[in-house]
């Protein structure tokens, strides 16, 4: 599990902070610092307490105690963001002042080279701003503004608002979702394999015979871990597009009823809209999803439209939102108890 600090100042703009946390707190270890005047200002703009920041996975740090895991190089972390960043915080940063528990970390993100990111809430900038900046930035920090874009149009300000997380959460890696970092030992094995075990698999000579042997082994093992029965087929593809186009296609193609969130990853909702030309337009959910989780009052519809496939992200991986697949399967088994997960 990924760890990391959020940090809230007295700058106005804490619904930035409170943004970021909602993002993370559910996928990863999260400490949370919020200064005096930062408490202040999450009362004043979104009548919430310090008490809000809490979780399974949470830790709410007094913003006075410096003698705490987190204040220690050896503390790992994968990430801070300091959001909103106060000038006044910025220029102790820049200065290389410890003064409390926000700015003892922030010096050792820097001196650990770890991942700083500070966004500031000021303006206009003064010359002094200006060069404290340049000074965290020069040291290895992100300077990352909130400063929404309005590319939507008319959608809302507080969206417009809300827009700018985003990019704050893609500076720290949470895409795990869709790569990973590979194991060591699956790496190690792999470049054996590479080195040594490369021959054609379709060969008739001994190495290639042997690396034949090697890809039934490990296709058993895999079959073997899933609990694939001996009298079905594993195939094997290149990744998750060719996996995606494969299933839809081979359970739905051509005039089997589907319906999808409005949010998959292009593999799924092109493949869906493929089926346009059968005059079968797969039903989109995206009126009945409230940032990428889906509102299971919506689920009678999919009976009521002989939906034969639901695709559905179970982690967006642009807005990290999770969607639990149990309660979702277990409101349609009761209309229909031959529902399957895939």
């Amino acid at each position: 599990m990924k760890r990391f600090v959020i940090a809230i100042t007295g700058a106005s703009g804490v619904c930035y902070g409170k943004r970021l946390f909602d993002c993370l707190k559910s996928q990863s270890e999260v400490h949370v610092i919020i200064s005096e005047r930062g408490a202040e200002l999450l009362n004043i703009e979104l009548g919430l307490q310090p008490s809000y920041f809490k979780g399974d996975h949470v830790t709410l740090h007094k913003p006075t105690k410096i003698n705490t895991s987190i204040a220690s190089g050896s503390f790992r972390v994968d990430g801070m963001a300091i959001v909103p960043a106060s000038m006044g915080t910025i220029g102790r940063i820049a200065a290389g002042i410890s003064g409390n528990l926000i700015e003892r970390v922030a010096d050792v993100m820097l001196k650990e080279k770890r991942n700083l990111i500070v966004v500031p809430r000021e303006a206009p900038l003064s010359t002094i701003h200006l060069k404290n900046l340049l000074s965290l930035d020069q040291a290895g920090a992100v300077i990352l503004p909130a400063s929404p874009g309005f590319y939507q149009g008319q959608s809302p300000l507080i969206k417009r608002l809300f827009d700018s997380v985003p990019p704050l959460v893609n500076m720290i890696y949470l895409d795990n979702a869709a790569t990973t970092p590979m194991d060591p030992d699956i790496i190690a094995s792999l470049q054996d394999y590479m080195r040594d075990q490369f021959a054609n698999s379709g060969g008739v000579y001994s190495i290639g015979l042997d690396a034949k042997n090697k890809i039934e082994e490990a296709t058993e093992a895999i079959a073997t871990a899933l609990g694939i029965p001996s009298s079905h087929n594993l195939i094997f593809t290149s990744g998750g597009t060719e996996s995606n186009n494969l299933f839809i296609k081979g359970l739905c193609s051509p005039d089997k009823k589907t319906a999808y969130s409005g949010l998959e990853h292009p593999s799924i909702t092109e493949t869906l809209q493929s089926f346009k030309e059968f005059r079968n337009e797969p039903f989109s959910l995206l009126e009945f999803s409230k940032e990428g989780r889906l509102d299971l009052s919506c689920l009678p519809l999919l009976k009521e439209k002989s939906i034969r496939l639901l695709c559905l992200s179970h982690v967006n991986n642009e807005l990290g939102t999770i969607n639990d697949p149990v309660p979702l399967i277990s409101r349609l088994k009761k209309d229909s108890p031959q529902t399957r997960l895939f």
